[in-house]
């Protein structure tokens, strides 16, 4: 099946809901809600990149891009899919993105027992900083948050 990648809207965010259930921990209430995704679109720099397969959405990213920062909000992959390249095409689609809209670096925060460390290192991104007990698990323990950063190139822009 073949990946194909679009900008989305607003108008997509109830579509990408059941990925978002579906990939983010329940432990930690990570899952934003329908309204705060379309808030955050509403926001200068902001983009819902959708991931697609057969027309269904199976990954997306929201991408907030000022001056030559980047951030990636949210990104999620639907578990049925995951581990097949997704997740990685997505991110390559990120970083065209950004740095096509001039940023020279990404920064992304994951709680840090989070498995998407090892990905988001094996992509190039690195800690620059930790937030202590910064997420909240619904069972009232804590997890430190770490900041990762990804200086893009002039290669990541190689798609058009």
């Amino acid at each position: 099946m073949t990946l194909h990648f679009r900008i989305g809207s607003a108008d997509d965010v109830p579509e990408i809901m059941p990925v978002m259930q579906a990939a983010f921990d329940r432990a930690y209430g990570e899952a934003w809600s329908a309204t705060q995704c379309v808030g955050a679109l509403a926001l200068p720099g902001t983009a819902l990149v959708l991931a697609t397969q057969d027309d269904c959405i199976v990954a997306f990213a929201l991408l907030r891009t000022l001056l030559d920062e980047a951030e990636l909000m949210l990104v999620a992959v639907d578990p049925a899919r995951q581990r097949q390249g997704i997740g990685e095409a997505l991110l390559a689609e990120v970083f065209n993105i950004s740095a096509r809209q001039s940023a020279e670096r990404l920064h992304v925060e994951v709680r840090e027992d989070n498995p998407a460390v090892h990905f988001y290192s094996m992509l190039g991104f690195s800690a620059v900083g930790r937030r202590p007990n910064y997420y909240k698990r619904l069972d009232n323990k804590n997890a430190d948050a770490l900041t990762l950063c990804r200086i893009l190139t002039s290669s990541d822009q190689n798609r058009y």
